[in-house]
């Protein structure tokens, strides 16, 4: 028999019922104590900078807005794709390990 204090009072629990709600209860009033513990912040780490996301910031739109200013042949591109782009996107641009790069999302 599991027995329980709830709201100032005992309550006896029988069975399987009792144990699995009882455990229930423990497991609950366990996580909301290490939530109130948890601190807020870690006190690691810091926001990054303009410059450390203008660094990493390399997204290029199907209609060309965030290439850098020049030119080049398709051949050009190729090359780049390959070196570059290939190894998360894949060889066609649809079946890398990463978001694909062809096609529409979501597929249907």
């Amino acid at each position: 028999m599991t027995r329980i204090r709830l709201a100032g009072r005992t309550v006896a629990l029988g069975g399987a019922l009792g144990l699995g709600l009882g455990v229930a209860i423990l497991v609950v009033a366990m996580t909301a104590a290490a939530a109130a513990q948890a601190p807020a912040r870690f006190g690691i780490g810091r926001p990054a900078t303009p410059q450390e996301i203008a660094a990493i910031d390399i997204d290029i739109m199907p209609d060309g807005r965030g290439l850098p200013a020049g030119r080049g042949t398709s051949a050009d591109g190729a090359a780049i794709y390959a070196a570059k782009c290939a190894q998360c996107h894949g060889k066609t641009g649809k079946e890398g390990p990463n978001d694909v790069l062809v096609g529409r999302e979501p597929r249907t």
